[in-house]
């Protein structure tokens, strides 16, 4: 606990989505997944852009564990839903970048990884071309 913010570990979080008493909400945007997405069970994606407009999409019964790429947005996230009631909720420290490091479960697709010479330019590897009928 963090100026009355709960923080947890990816092992920790594992543990309760498996028990099946937890749900993690993943807030990523779009291409900056990286081609990375957690591996777990009660995962609902809603973009950190999105979240005030879907928050009926969050389960109030079960403990909610915010996640991002490095816990930034996921500690804004959980400020916010403490502000309108949501006491039993997390951010998972380190986001996606330490949950890899952890070696917990997650799937990677190398395409969707972005690639380029500096932020500005950052792409996926392998675009998608839309076939035109």
């Amino acid at each position: 606990m963090i100026k009355g913010m709960k923080f947890i570990t990816g092992r920790d979080a594992v543990s309760l989505i498996e028990a099946d008493e937890a749900v993690m909400i993943d807030l990523r945007e779009g291409i900056f997944k990286n081609g990375r997405s957690f591996e777990v069970k009660n995962l609902i994606s809603i973009p950190y852009s999105d979240l005030k407009e879907n928050i009926s999409n969050i389960p109030e019964d079960k403990f909610v564990i915010l996640a991002d790429y490095v816990g930034l947005k996921s500690k804004s996230a959980l400020e916010y839903l403490i502000s309108i009631g949501y006491n039993d909720a997390a951010s998972l420290i380190g986001g996606i970048a330490e949950w890899e490091l952890d070696g917990l479960p997650m799937t990677k697709n190398v395409d969707e990884e972005l690639t380029g010479g500096c932020a500005c330019q950052l792409r996926p590897r392998k675009i998608k071309k839309e076939v035109k009928k």
